[in-house]
């Protein structure tokens, strides 16, 4: 009876760019680096669907405690800026750093997912499952034909300056059409984010899956998908009132 020595059919890594896991196994750091940032960004989801439902679920009970002690609202918004610089300034602490950012951030979202109905939190829910799903299957196929989308950093670098420098105007206008406008623009380019990210993740090299750290890559594509979800809460907020209003 044929033996197959499974330890010698492994391919040929190059001994620094491989890991050897616990059960024996070697698989390409490329490999490790990509699921870790993916399970990541996985645990992050889930914490904030947690948080986020639990808030909503007690939606008037949160509120009544939201304006009588209102900074409770201010908390979670500096704590998620403090641990997003810790993570990058201060590596020693930076798993810490890493589930202080995810709680508080989805804190945020939940205070933010608070003033909306359920039918519009259940659209923006919806719709962002299918653009995460077609945005990586779309990023996938593109690293695996050996398309690298850096060229689309410049032009959402300037796009998201575009857009939080009309927001900052804006806010002082008032207008509902540039609001409208900004809000489509808002849910573009943080598709086009999400869509640069994979695939940026995708395209890793050997170098980059050593030197990286599979955290920080994470929090990228979860702060895509966050403010994804963010602009179409407000897209189907106004899309719903507008048809509200017509009848």
């Amino acid at each position: 009876m044929k033996t197959t020595n499974y330890h010698s059919a492994r391919p040929a890594y190059p001994a620094d760019v491989v890991i050897e896991t616990h059960s024996g196994f070697v698989k390409p750091k490329i490999e490790v680096f990509i699921n870790k940032t993916l399970n990541y960004v996985s645990l992050q989801l889930c914490i904030t669907t947690l948080i986020v439902y639990y808030m909503y679920s007690n939606r008037e009970n949160v509120i009544d405690r939201l304006s009588k002690e209102p900074g409770l609202v201010w908390t979670p918004i500096i704590f998620t800026f403090i641990s997003l610089l810790g993570m990058h300034f201060c590596e020693s602490a930076r798993k810490t750093m890493f589930w202080i950012f995810t709680i508080c951030c989805s804190f945020m979202v939940g205070i933010s997912v608070l003033q909306y109905s359920p039918g519009v939190v259940m659209n923006a829910v919806v719709t962002t499952c299918i653009i995460v799903i077609i945005a990586n299957a779309y990023s996938y196929w593109c690293a695996k034909n050996g398309k690298d989308l850096a060229a689309l950093e410049p032009i959402l670098g300037m796009s998201l300056l575009v857009l939080i420098v009309a927001g900052l105007i804006n806010m002082v206008l008032k207008l509902a059409l540039v609001h409208f406008l900004l809000t489509i623009l808002g849910v573009f380019v943080f598709t086009m984010f999400l869509v640069f990210d994979l695939n940026r993740l995708y395209m890793t090299d050997d170098n980059q899956a050593v030197l990286e750290d599979p955290m920080l890559a994470a929090v990228a594509i979860y702060l895509d998908i966050i403010n994804l979800f963010l602009y179409l809460l407000e897209l189907y907020d106004k899309v719903i009132n507008c048809e509200d209003d017509s009848k």
